[in-house]
């Protein structure tokens, strides 16, 4: 078991009481870099979150080829109005469509 490992069952243990926990200076310096590296993949994370929802939201404008009739250039279903386009469900200007609909609900 890791010293992370252990020093969270510690603490859990001793949140819900079934133990008394004290823990080590070396424990709580372990501790801490955990959580600031957890702070900083957060920030990771959020950051590339941030740069695929830009970019989902450039490359929906573009998604419509126009021509005779109007096709999606993602999943290529057409019809001859913009709005008439039934999208395949793996469409990813459907999927882009229907997670800012979901946020828009939050």
């Amino acid at each position: 078991m890791s010293d992370i490992d252990r020093i969270t069952k510690a603490l859990l243990l001793a949140y819900i009481g079934d133990i008394d926990c004290t823990l080590t200076n070396s424990d709580c310096n372990e501790l801490t870099k955990y959580i600031t590296g957890l702070k900083y993949e957060n920030i990771r994370l959020q950051s590339e979150l941030k740069a695929a929802n830009e970019d989902a939201e450039r490359l929906t404008k573009y998604h419509i080829i126009r021509g005779a009739a109007n096709e999606c250039r993602y999943c290529h279903k057409y019809e001859i109005g913009l709005d008439d386009i039934i999208h395949d469900p793996d469409c990813p200007y459907q999927l882009h469509v229907e997670r800012i609909a979901k946020e828009a609900q939050s």
